[in-house]
C-alpha cells in the first residue's frame, strides 16, 4: 500500500471512529480495517496483529494457539474466513471478508424473497442493514465475537 493510499485509510478510519489510535511503530503495515460487533473498529496491522488463511481449521487452531478462550468460527460464516486478528486486549477473533459475508447474505435473501425487491429495497440493501443491526450493532460484548474486515474501500492483500 501507498503512503497516500494508506493516510487516506487512516483519515476514513477517523471518520468512523474519531478516537482511535494507531500504533506509530507500524504505520508501514497498515493495510485496512475490521468492524466487530458493537461497533468496534480495528486497525489492521499485516504480520503485527493481523494473520490471513483461508482455511477456516487453520485459523481456529492458530487463534487457539495464541488465547485460552475458545475461538471457532460462527456457523454459516465459514465460506467468508481470511484470517484472524489480536486484539488489543490480548484476545483473538476470527477475521472475516465483510463483503464476501454481505454478498453471501443478500443471495440468502434472494432465495427465500418472492417477490423482486425494489431499486432503493435490493437485497444487497437488505443485507447490509441485517448486518448493521443483527451483527454489528448487538453490542455483545463477548470477546469471541468474529471481526469483519472492510475490504469495498481498501482490499486486504491476497494470501492463501
Amino acid at each position: 500500500m501507498e503512503q497516500n493510499e494508506r493516510e487516506q485509510l487512516k483519515e476514513r478510519i477517523l471518520e468512523i471512529d474519531p478516537c482511535i489510535t494507531f500504533d506509530i511503530n507500524n504505520e508501514d503495515k497498515l493495510i485496512g480495517y475490521a468492524e466487530r460487533f458493537g461497533c468496534e473498529i480495528i486497525p489492521l496491522y499485516e504480520g503485527v496483529n493481523t494473520f490471513f488463511t483461508k482455511d477456516n481449521e487453520e485459523a481456529e487452531e492458530k487463534s487457539q494457539k495464541l488465547t485460552s478462550i475458545p475461538v471457532g468460527t460462527f456457523p454459516g460464516l465459514e465460506h467468508s474466513v481470511v484470517g484472524y486478528v489480536t486484539l488489543e486486549s490480548g484476545a483473538v477473533a476470527i477475521l472475516h471478508d465483510k463483503e464476501a459475508y454481505l454478498v453471501r447474505l443478500a443471495k440468502e435473501f434472494e432465495s427465500i424473497d418472492e417477490d423482486e425487491p425494489d431499486e432503493d429495497n435490493s437485497h444487497y440493501t437488505q443485507a447490509i442493514e441485517w448486518y448493521e443491526y443483527n451483527v454489528i450493532g448487538l453490542g455483545l460484548s463477548d470477546i469471541t465475537t468474529p471481526a469483519f474486515a472492510c475490504t469495498d474501500e481498501f482490499p486486504l492483500p491476497v494470501h492463501t
